[in-house]
């Protein structure tokens, strides 16, 4: 199945006599409000955030932040690098593409190739973030001329076997 069913039909249309959308997730004043933890953190504690949210930046001070963005990886919804612009407030498109994946932090090789063919983002330039444990952390970065990333790290500094990464460029 390509998407997961709903536990609800509903066959009628809102007339929202507000202004503002019926989520309340949709739309965000500022930049800095989208990677803000007390944005998302409801009442109880959690944060109901998943990869592919989209959300507006309607007022931020610095116009070309305004923009639509599409949420990439929802464990690190507080790093910018994890929120994707699609679309700016000065009229002009921003298409961004990414790839993100899994290596394993505890490999003796201290080292994990993402080959161009792979991520298939070209040659760069790229901005890559790393997080073990869902906290960024910080590995060497080599892009070579065909655009084939090494991400390396010291031996014993990364401990979990599922790291994951973020590719944008």
């Amino acid at each position: 199945m390509s998407r997961p069913t709903g536990t609800f039909n509903f066959s009628a249309n809102f007339e929202p006599r507000l202004k503002a959308p019926l989520d309340a997730r949709q739309v965000v004043s500022s930049f800095s409000d989208l990677i803000n933890p007390s944005t998302w953190v409801d009442a109880e504690s959690n944060v109901w955030l998943y990869d592919g949210a989209i959300v507006g930046v309607a007022n931020d001070p610095c116009s070309n932040l305004n923009g639509i963005y599409l949420l990439l990886d929802a464990y690190a919804y507080t790093n910018q690098n994890s929120w994707m612009i699609s679309g700016g407030s000065s009229g002009s498109t921003i298409m961004l593409a990414s790839y993100k994946g899994t290596f394993n932090g505890t490999d003796p090789a201290n080292s994990f190739l993402i080959a161009a063919g792979t991520h298939g983002l070209g040659t760069g330039p790229f901005n890559i973030s790393v997080y073990e444990n869902n906290e960024q952390v910080y590995t060497g970065v080599t892009v070579n001329i065909n655009g084939d990333i090494t991400l390396s790290w010291a031996f014993a500094s990364l401990a979990d076997a599922s790291c994951r990464f973020i590719i944008t460029g």
